[in-house]
């Protein structure tokens, strides 16, 4: 009697074939899982807000600024940042001088904090700071927004949350440097 191996031999075959198809869609799966990790992009929430409250110069150079969250989430702190052109007639531009605290919890930082040990500032809450030094025309203040977070070394930068306040000559931010 002759039996027909032949149609064993191909369901065999087709077998390893989804067997085979299977475990290297696994391993692909799992090398894809590792490889194409998604970063983690750290980006401040859409809800974030600081206002320049108030503002007022000195005639020694002295900036006394106010800012308030008006968001949603906490602030860290913020970057300042100031154009003091001294022509009137030159076009608005992006403030040229960034201005670093001397003095307070964020003293010889690269930014200004609300307050000792990275405390953020409340959304409805302000602060003021003053003895902020700057030289020249002040005509325009902008301020950035920061949020540190537990874990991560770097600030994050708040881009979307900009503001800009363009500063009355008649307020007297102008000192002779």
């Amino acid at each position: 009697m002759r039996e027909n191996k032949r149609g064993i031999s191909e369901l065999i075959a087709y077998a390893l074939l989804v067997g085979l198809a299977i475990s290297l869609s696994v391993i692909v799966y799992m090398w894809l899982e590792v490889y194409v990790k998604p970063s983690s992009i750290n980006v401040c929430p859409s809800g974030t807000s600081l206002i320049i409250e108030d503002y007022s110069c000195s005639l020694s150079g002295i900036l006394t600024l106010k800012v308030k969250n008006k968001g949603l989430f906490n602030v860290s702190g913020f970057i300042l940042r100031i154009n003091n052109r001294s022509k009137l007639g030159e076009p608005l531009g992006n403030p040229i001088y960034r201005l670093r605290p001397t003095t307070g919890p964020g003293a010889g930082g690269d930014f200004f904090v609300f307050g000792g040990d990275n405390e953020p500032l409340a959304p409805g809450l302000n602060k003021e700071f003053t003895d902020i030094a700057y030289c020249g025309t002040l005509t325009e203040i902008e301020i950035q927004p920061i949020r540190l977070e537990e874990g991560i070394d770097e600030p994050i930068l708040c881009d979307k949350a900009v503001i800009r306040q363009k500063v009355s000559l008649s307020s007297g931010c102008k000192i002779e440097c």
